[in-house]
């Protein structure tokens, strides 16, 4: 890997960010099988599944998908699962909580699409039959309802580096120098607030896109289409909002978390690549090569396929490794080459594959990005006077909530029974540290991004220690985080296969990759302590509105130690951990 074989510390950390998601949608609809060395979990430590969904499956138009199931007389469901109607309805009137929706990548936010209520409803049955571009077999059932937009197709590809998050975010915000350019979901300024709290400035930043548009399917006017029942079961019992209550504070977070706060009313389609890396920046010489270290991380595949192999060696390209983190997704033209390049878009050949995907960019068009409107524009165009009047609440809840972050801080514990193994963050907005009672074990690398542990190279087999236990705290702003778990095949004699585990100790929950032929598990919108801090109030939002059991260790680690994650002046200033124990 990346010029050839090695067994070195920072060559298996970056090997650790070579991962692929894959997505169930809303509901799993004409489930194909894959062969992706890798598995997915949506939150429930239960539910493992080694199967992809079709990229757009199932349907639903007037309640919850679960509901559209289990009333399958509604619709041909067996038609719609083998031969998908309408897909964009698998997105269309679903919403999007954009404090905590990651918008430079595609697939997690496909996967952040909040499916418990659909807010539009119209008839399928009012439709006409088109032809999806780059096919010249496949069509659709367009309900009358839709706009549909084939005089889009362009291609463009961008990539900026960013010294710091302030300049990051102030070239993304509206109005800025790259504003709209490479969020994956758009929707006027107040989609922008969820940069606040995704950039910072301890990392630099390198984004990159390539694109092709091909179709862009809309709702043409959604005024006449709310669904009334969802949304009065939604807003009517709302509370007014008042910044300085409690209840008030977790009625609209809840609200937020459970239906979102912008309603998608415009789905793209074609083909996409994705590339968002981000790596600490207190070492100047880190910071000043950052551009040429990413040239390398990814084989020149951010730069026409040239990059100077000699800056590896270098001292500081060894101590980005040890930070860099990244999310990339890929899809849409050539399914196989899609796959490859999201699965891994440094690998050894990452130009002349992508050049051959570039070339297919107009066949199979898949999803590249979501256009929304404001939860609260929906409520006023509304003329149910249950909760119209509600809009503004809505508002200016999102405009408090939004700046000013529920910070949840979430004791974990990690048991590594291998040779190496290791945790990645793939939640930007996410951070690691040591665990001040506890001792970082010898052999383990620890930064604001990710834990790496590997066993002296001297140890023998069948001397491997058992049980190896890392202590660290989460710190994020959102109620569920994204990571990654991966680990060698070879593990101590007496524990079986190989197996790291992480526990998340206040909710309880344990997440595992005990696969040998899996290379790294992903584990999307996985539940953190819910006793958050208000960091400008210095106050605990719990961001359950009914209250949660009573855990064993929320309350005496409802907030990490100062020492260990200081409250930043300004939101993304936070603390540079890093902890290596030899």
């Amino acid at each position: 890997m990346f010029g050839g074989h090695s067994n070195s510390k920072v060559e298996l950390l970056l090997h650790s960010m070579l991962t692929i998601r894959l997505l169930p949608g809303v509901v799993a609809a004409a489930l194909v099988p894959i062969s992706f060395n890798v598995s997915y979990y949506n939150g429930n430590p239960q539910a493992a599944t080694t199967t992809a969904a079709a990229d757009s499956p199932a349907l639903n138009l007037t309640t919850s998908p679960q509901d559209f199931i289990a009333n399958a007389t509604a619709y041909n469901f067996s038609k719609l699962a083998g031969n998908l109607d309408f897909p964009p309805a698998s997105y269309i009137g679903f919403g999007l909580d954009m404090t905590s929706t990651m918008l430079f990548d595609l697939e997690s936010t496909k996967e952040h699409v909040l499916t418990a209520w659909c807010f539009f409803e119209y008839d399928l049955q009012r439709a006409e039959k088109k032809l999806l571009p780059g096919s010249n077999s496949q069509y659709w059932m367009v309900p009358d309802v839709m706009g549909w937009n084939t005089d889009v197709s362009q291609y463009d590809s961008n990539y900026e580096t960013y010294m710091n998050g302030s300049a990051t975010k102030e070239a993304l915000r509206a109005g800025g120098s790259a504003s709209g350019r490479y969020e994956v979901v758009t929707g006027g300024a107040s989609v922008d607030v969820g940069i606040q709290t995704m950039f910072h400035d301890q990392y630099s930043y390198a984004l990159f896109e390539a694109q092709q548009q091909s179709l862009q399917v809309r709702i043409l006017s959604y005024g006449t289409l709310i669904n009334e029942d969802s949304m009065e079961n939604q807003i009517a019992s709302l509370p007014p909002f008042n910044k300085g209550d409690k209840f008030s504070l977790r009625s609209y977070r809840s609200l937020f978390e459970t239906s979102g706060t912008h309603i998608i009313t415009e789905v793209s389609y074609g083909a996409r690549l994705s590339l968002c890396v981000w790596a600490e920046n207190k070492d100047s010489s880190v910071a000043e090569s950052f551009s040429s270290d990413v040239n390398v991380a990814f084989n020149g595949l951010v730069t026409n396929g040239k990059f100077d192999a000699h800056v590896q060696a270098e001292k500081q390209y060894q101590t980005f490794a040890k930070s860099m983190a990244k999310t990339s997704s890929c899809s849409g033209g050539n399914s196989t080459l899609a796959a490859a390049i999201g699965n891994n878009p440094a690998g050894e050949h990452i130009w002349e594959q992508f050049l051959e995907w570039q070339s297919s960019v107009d066949e199979n068009p898949a999803v590249t990005g979501f256009t929304t409107q404001p939860l609260w524009n929906l409520v006023k165009s509304s003329n149910n006077s249950k909760y119209n009047h509600m809009w503004a609440d809505i508002e200016d809840a999102y405009e408090y909530i939004a700046s000013h972050p529920a910070t949840h801080f979430t004791n974990c514990r990690m048991i590594v029974n291998a040779r190496s193994g290791g945790l990645d963050l793939l939640s930007p907005e996410a951070f690691v540290a040591p665990d001040p009672a506890s001792p970082v074990p010898n052999g383990v690398i620890l930064t604001s991004t990710k834990i790496y542990y590997e066993a002296n190279p001297d140890i023998l087999p069948q001397d491997l220690p058992t049980d190896v236990t890392i202590d660290f705290i989460i710190k994020n702003y959102s109620p569920t985080v994204d990571f990654g778990l991966y680990h060698s095949e070879e593990g101590p004699p007496n524990a079986g296969n190989a197996e790291i585990s992480v526990n998340l100790l206040q909710p309880g929950n344990v997440y595992a990759n005990s696969d040998p032929s899996v290379d790294i598990k992903q584990f999307i919108r996985i539940p953190v302590n819910p006793n958050a801090i208000d960091e400008m109030s210095g106050e605990n939002q719990n961001t359950s509105v009914t209250p949660t059991a009573t855990q064993s260790v929320s309350e005496q680690n409802a907030s990490a130690p100062a020492e260990t994650f200081p409250s930043p002046k300004i939101l993304g200033q936070e603390p540079n951990p890093l902890v290596v124990s030899s």
